[in-house]
């Protein structure tokens, strides 16, 4: 089983408890009575989803993946997606050299035996099929226990009741905060909160929308930027 070390996680600062104060103001339901803490939860994990299907990005992974040894690599369990292969990683935790990506076609016409060359603690070059996104090959083949900078796309991760923090970046807490709120007013929708609630849906794809304009202004792609 890969072991990944995810730099991601230090931005998932908001807190499942802090939230739920927050809503708890908003929905003048300090007690949970009405607004139940199971079905918070439930509709915080609905709009971990609803995020993640609008911004896949907002579940991406960056972090440190320990090689199997040989070509073959797979990705962790909660993996989709790989989406980036950066470089190396030294003995002492520093960058190593880059690996450039290339493709099993190219591989096998330019070195047909790449597969069985020796093992290298560090690898040069890696490909993959779009075919099988959670599998990738790396040559030459690897060490066992070398490690990798890679990025890639992971299914939301389930928010349970002991859960500390939600498990996404900061910047959408307020995304979630707004998408709850609007189904829980939504269950008194008949009692004329209905408006209400769809204000608090309004906010929620508002928040999303600002953010991916924010983004795509501030990418280094932007050719504005440069």
């Amino acid at each position: 089983m890969p072991i990944i070390i995810n730099i991601n996680e230090t931005s998932f600062k908001t807190s499942v408890r802090d939230l739920n104060s927050r809503l708890s103001s908003i929905l003048n339901d300090e007690d949970m009575i009405r607004y139940q803490l199971a079905e918070r939860i439930d509709w915080m994990n609905e709009a971990v989803i609803a995020i993640a299907n609008r911004q896949p990005q907002s579940q991406t992974v960056t972090g440190f993946l320990q090689l199997d040894e040989g070509c073959k690599q797979i990705l962790p369990q909660e993996a989709v997606k790989l989406l980036e292969v950066r470089n190396n990683l030294n003995g002492d935790g520093s960058e190593g050299i880059a690996i450039t990506q290339t493709t099993l076609t190219e591989m096998d016409a330019a070195a047909p035996g790449w597969r069985t060359g020796t093992k290298k603690p560090s690898v040069r070059q890696f490909m993959f099929d779009d075919r099988d996104p959670k599998r990738f090959w790396v040559w030459p083949p690897a060490v066992s226990g070398s490690l990798i900078d890679i990025t890639y796309l992971r299914l939301p991760q389930a928010i349970t009741e002991s859960e500390p923090n939600l498990p996404i970046p900061d910047e959408y807490s307020e995304a979630v905060l707004n998408f709850v709120a609007y189904r829980c007013l939504m269950k008194d929708s008949e009692y004329a909160n209905g408006a209400v609630a769809t204000g608090y849906y309004q906010a929620f794809l508002a928040a999303l929308g600002m953010k991916e304009e924010s983004e795509m202004k501030a990418s280094p792609n932007n050719g504005a930027n440069r």
